[in-house]
């Protein structure tokens, strides 16, 4: 008769079908080993042990044992090629002289690497049914990890020297890869990720690959540093994805991604989870270098391809939305470029006046703002005596009148003219607008003017309401 117990730590798996039922089989296919579990010590810390001691052990030890062993130097091919490894593993703070193949190997109970020391490393094929522990470790040389991990993954602080290998990985619960540090190229494509996978911190110093990778869950990329080209091509986001503060000083391939919700910078709202503010973050910088002239262009290629995604997937506000933030940073970028240098003032006047108008044709109500602005102005200018007056009442001027009176006359005269309505109960004089003793500007002048900028910015605001809301 066979007795089992499920061990807290495993409570959570539960809560998954597929997950529960393999526990509860694996748990069966041997008695309950806990009570007579050893720990097994390799050697004392600092010993030197050989690879083929270390694997005569693992092959011995029974189910719930530990082979354990801390600061030691393993000598030799490590080689547990197809092997299942029915007891736990804890070699911390060790070091492998020699490769470590592990190629389509079965971890049955945790494995424990933290702070150990690597040379080569193949994991290609492997199945690690507990979590695997990889923190602080280091790889030297090129590391292998096509591995399926029904665990948590823990890489948290590992540096990685090398190129890491990690097409087809799959991790069902948890991938911690915080403040983890790639020197050499990544290539993570083909992976599935079912639970929250978090890069934040983590440092990229070349390119790095996620083509056809899943992510089920949450995703984090914040504060991480790509040095070189990211490849996110075909790349499934399936839920919320940040990049806040993350920078990217190479290329950034994005065709055909697909994401359930995306930021785009620290201002501009695309829906309420993804964020990429790093172009935004490093605009400051490339300004500040005006003999860089490409990295502009660089800038708008990758907004341009974003709206093109948004579009694809019906995201039509979130399209409107990047499109402006590509014209703030276009505006920044020039306003810092060419100054006040009267020579070159037409390009960075060209954005001031297309976003106080309108946003850039994808904000209507900045026209209303603009508008109002200018209806109070010339509010201000019909309010000063002898402006206007009105047909019929030519022997009561509108100047006579007290001030409340007279301000609603100025302001019903300014939101005439500005519609160009023009019901004609009242007229501009032709009288001069002066400040203290100066003369300015003709009160006819000013109705005139501000009849023809109305007739603008009510044809713009149809124009870009249709763009934006009607669709």
């Amino acid at each position: 008769m066979f007795r089992f117990a499920i061990a807290p730590q495993n409570a959570a798996v539960l809560a998954r079908p597929v997950s529960c039922l393999l526990v509860i089989l694996t748990a069966a296919l041997w008695p309950q080993v806990e009570a007579g579990a050893k720990t097994l010590a390799l050697a004392a810390s600092g010993d030197t042990v050989a690879a083929a001691h270390l694997v005569d052990v693992l092959s011995k030890a029974a189910p719930g044992d530990i082979v354990q062993g801390n600061g030691l130097v393993i000598t030799g091919p490590v080689d547990l090629q197809a092997d299942s490894i029915y007891c736990a593993l804890k070699i911390t703070g060790s070091q492998f002289l020699g490769p470590l193949q592990a190629a389509g190997a079965h971890f049955w109970q945790e494995v424990n690497f933290r702070g150990s020391n690597f040379g080569r490393v193949h994991f290609k094929g492997a199945r690690f049914e507990r979590s695997a522990q990889f923190v602080g470790a280091t790889f030297a040389d090129t590391a292998h990890f096509g591995a399926h991990m029904k665990h948590a993954a823990n890489f948290h602080r590992a540096h990685f020297q090398a190129h890491a290998y990690m097409v087809g990985l799959n991790v069902d619960f948890v991938a911690n890869f915080i403040k983890t540090h790639f020197a050499g190229t990544v290539d993570l494509g083909m992976s599935d990720f079912e639970d929250e996978t978090i890069f934040e911190d983590a440092v990229f110093d070349q390119a790095v690959t996620f083509c056809y990778a899943e992510f089920h869950s949450k995703t984090k990329f914040k504060r991480a540093v790509f040095g070189g080209r990211v490849d996110l091509r075909e790349t499934s986001f399936a839920r919320q994805v940040d990049f806040k503060g993350a920078r990217f000083d190479g290329d950034l391939l994005i065709e055909e991604m697909y994401f359930a919700t995306i930021y785009l910078s620290s201002w501009a709202q695309f829906k309420d989870a993804v964020r990429l503010a790093s172009y935004v973050d490093q605009i400051d910088q490339w300004v500040r270098r005006p003999d860089q002239v490409d990295d502009i262009q660089v800038t708008s290629r990758l907004y341009i391809q974003l709206q093109d995604m948004l579009r694809q997937n019906g995201l039509y506000e979130d399209e409107n939305n990047c499109y402006y933030d590509l014209k703030n940073i276009e505006a920044h970028y020039y306003w810092r470029r060419t100054g006040w240098n009267p020579a070159t003032w037409l390009e960075p006047l060209k954005y001031a006046v297309l976003w106080s108008t309108c946003g850039y044709g994808v904000r209507p109500h900045y026209t209303l703002y603009l508008g109002g602005v200018i209806v109070f102005l010339c509010t201000l200018c019909y309010y000063q005596r002898g402006a206007i007056s009105e047909r019929g009442l030519e022997e009561m001027p509108a100047d006579r009148r007290n001030r409340s009176q007279r301000f609603r006359d100025a302001l019903y005269f300014s939101l005439n003219t500005f519609t160009t309505v023009g019901h004609g109960d009242w007229y501009p004089t032709d009288n001069i607008m002066r400040l203290g003793r100066a003369p300015l500007v003709h009160f006819r002048t000013i109705a005139m003017l501000q009849s023809l900028i109305g007739w603008v910015l009510i044809t713009v605001f149809v124009i870009s309401l249709g763009k934006t809301w009607i669709r």
